[in-house]
């Protein structure tokens, strides 16, 4: 029991450890509803196994030693008789072991489906709700768990069976010996002594072979299915690590980020647009594809979104150490695919000579900030401390430049305060700056900053900008990418990148740029979500 118990939790930490080392398009491929799966039930069956294996041998062992001692007492062919349905429930167990198997692999496959849906309907609620799409998205989960609920129905029923069984090798045991022995006609009649020797024989198969057998059956079976799934898991091929941390080539002197041209895939079921646009730069960066004019058809049609295709196609630009990058462009154009591209968490369609490079450190602020159970200085300090412990004076100045300091002072406990999971204490906005205040600690190298004033009302996004991403702000001199919809801020970065069908339209200062209908004051108004 204790092996099995050391096995289940070498088990979650190999599949925890794969999931870290996966990119998000490769475990968005496996799901998430399967990864809890795998991660909560499956490796249980190794816990449950443990006690139960060895009487796959010592249950057949035990039968031919009773079946011995009662051929030495009563005869050969009542000790045969006796065992019969005993070595009859073997193979009907091993029809049934099949079946289990079958069975746990088809109810491992709907509770993926059903934990998939469900989370979808939790993580939606606020969409169902809006649209009136709760009866519909009762009638997906209502049918996930009817699919469920067949296998599962199907194993109790075998259980049962099993459970029955019990009940039953024990009586039939006793007829078919005393019967054998009545029909042989002994030679000397049985005794009491006969007699409870031979009962006390026959109800040990009933527990070893009968319960413990069947159990080392059920579980062993329950066992191999699960190890299929986790060795899928398990093998699933890991993509090369993030360009900051590959220790291959580095960018040329003086530049941060180098693009190559490398084309970039969402996983399965991802739309993009098709990248028929391509950059052209000139010297020094600077602009040179002529824009089309703001009104004309073929700018809207350029924006909108277009057939499927790559994220990201063919872009090859160079960013300098210390410069601050504007990304703009439409929804779905590529502004977060550009920054997961240097974090490898999309799919490369391209030979490694052409994958970007990345010279440094890289902090990352999501659109959706990730917040971890704990108190706001965990979250901020946790993950840029150095060996020799906090600089508090560069934390306080990481809280002042996300605008924290007042909301601090309003929270009990101060940023002693927990916050709880996924910062369900804070409001967005409050996450927003948490993550900024991370990445301002941090003083990583590359700052990749993907739409994080979406969520702040003007007056504190104009305060996080001058104070922490901007020029002279504390994230000076550390290269920043920063895709935004907040085109007033596009002004003030040193160049502008704009994206368009998961392609460069253009690049360079923002003044060169400003007849682009992507820097056009109000084209990002009201859109916080790329």
């Amino acid at each position: 029991m204790h092996g099995g118990y050391v096995a289940r939790q070498r088990v979650t930490t190999a599949v925890h450890s794969k999931l870290l080392r996966l990119s998000g398009a490769a475990a968005a491929r496996v799901g998430p509803g399967s990864i809890v799966n795998l991660a909560s039930s499956d490796v249980r069956r190794l816990e449950d196994v443990g006690p139960f294996w060895p009487f796959l041998f010592a249950a057949p062992l035990e039968t031919v030693i009773i079946a011995v001692l009662l051929a030495a007492r009563l005869g050969a062919v009542p000790a045969l008789a006796g065992v019969a349905p005993v070595l009859a429930f073997v193979p009907l167990q091993g029809a049934l072991s099949r079946r289990i198997g079958g069975l746990r692999r088809a109810t491992a496959a709907c509770t993926d489906k059903r934990a998939r849906v469900l989370a979808e309907a939790v993580h939606g609620a606020l969409a169902v709700k809006m649209l009136g799409l709760e009866p519909a998205t009762r009638a997906r989960v209502d049918a996930a768990r009817a699919a469920e609920a067949v296998p599962t129905l199907h194993s109790a029923r075998i259980r049962a069976l099993n459970m029955a069984l019990f009940f039953l090798v024990f009586p039939l045991s006793c007829f078919f010996m005393f019967a054998a022995v009545a029909a042989g006609g002994a030679s000397r009649r049985l005794s009491v002594a006969d007699v409870f020797f031979a009962l006390s024989l026959l109800r040990l198969p009933q527990l070893y072979v009968a319960i413990f057998f069947l159990r080392a059956v059920e579980t062993t079976s329950e066992l191999v299915a699960s190890l299929a799934r986790l060795d899928a898991f398990l093998a699933t091929p890991e993509p090369p690590p993030p360009p900051h941390a590959a220790g291959g080539d580095a960018p040329p002197p003086g530049v941060a980020i180098a693009f190559r041209g490398c084309n970039f895939e969402w996983p399965p079921g991802a739309l993009a647009g098709d990248g028929s646009v391509r950059a052209k730069t000139g010297e020094g960066g600077g602009a040179v594809v002529a824009p089309p004019p703001p009104s004309s058809p073929s700018a809207r049609a350029s924006i909108d979104a277009g057939p499927p295709g790559p994220a990201l196609s063919g872009v090859s630009l160079d960013i300098a150490q210390g410069e601050l990058v504007g990304i703009a462009g439409a929804v779905g154009s590529g502004k977060s695919a550009l920054l997961l591209s240097l974090l490898a968490e999309l799919d490369a369609a391209g030979p490694p000579s052409t994958h970007p490079l990345v010279r440094g450190t890289v902090s990352y602020c999501a659109q959706t900030p990730w917040i971890m159970s704990g108190t706001v200085r965990a979250n901020v300090v946790d993950f840029g401390a150095d060996d020799g412990g906090v600089d508090e004076t560069r934390y306080a100045a990481a809280l002042a430049a996300a605008a924290l300091t007042p909301d601090i002072a309003r929270m009990p406990g101060g940023d002693g305060a927990e916050i709880g999971e996924r910062g369900v204490n804070l409001s967005g906005g409050q996450r927003a700056r948490v993550a900024l205040a991370r990445a301002a600690f941090a003083r990583a190298d590359v700052a990749l900053l993907d739409d994080p004033l979406s969520a702040l009302d003007s007056r504190v996004a104009e305060t996080v900008f001058a104070e922490c991403i901007g020029p002279g702000s504390m994230l000076d001199g550390t290269t920043r990418l920063l895709a935004t919809h907040a085109v007033r801020f596009l002004p003030r970065c040193d160049r502008v990148i704009i994206l368009r069908r998961g392609a460069v339209a253009a690049v360079g200062r923002p003044a060169d740029l400003a007849a682009w209908p992507e820097l056009a004051v109000g084209a990002g108004a009201g859109v916080s979500v790329d």
